[in-house]
């Protein structure tokens, strides 16, 4: 345990993280500790770490929900070349397609959320297709 400089008297105990040693961030493998995956790569782009997923997860949903449902409509993943190529590259990968399912995911925010929409009408579009070409091939290490 270690003692919070003069606050001891607000806060009787501060309980350090397992990883944090007596000198400072102990970085081991551990139980909950997401792998190294930076280590060897020489620069970010050439490998794909939890935030690539995080990300993905969001932008898959941007514009089947968050663009009318949540009017968030200004502008489309698709509308950015960049974006857009990325979310694609990501849904490729092996055992991803498999795990996305858009009409479950319009069906659920559209039919859950009442008070955004009393009458639960899912709408049909927008259609993205996931599987055309994402072009990030010209982003290449090399570069």
């Amino acid at each position: 345990m270690r003692v919070l400089k003069g606050l001891e008297g607000k806060i009787s105990v501060s309980v350090v993280h397992w990883l944090m040693a007596e000198r400072g961030w102990s970085f081991v493998e551990g139980p909950g500790v997401i792998p190294d995956y930076v280590n060897g790569a020489k620069f970010l782009h050439q490998i794909y770490t939890m935030a690539n997923i995080r990300l993905f997860v969001t932008l898959i949903r941007f514009d089947a929900v968050y663009l009318g449902h949540f009017k968030c409509n200004i502008r489309s993943v698709a509308d950015y070349l960049n974006l857009s190529g990325y979310l694609r590259d990501i849904y490729q990968w092996p055992g991803i397609a498999p795990t996305v399912n858009c009409e479950h995911i319009k069906r659920h925010y559209y039919q859950s959320h009442r008070t955004i929409n009393p009458t639960g009408i899912v709408p049909a579009g927008p259609l993205r297709d996931f599987r055309a070409a994402h072009g990030r091939e010209r982003l290449s290490a090399d570069k």
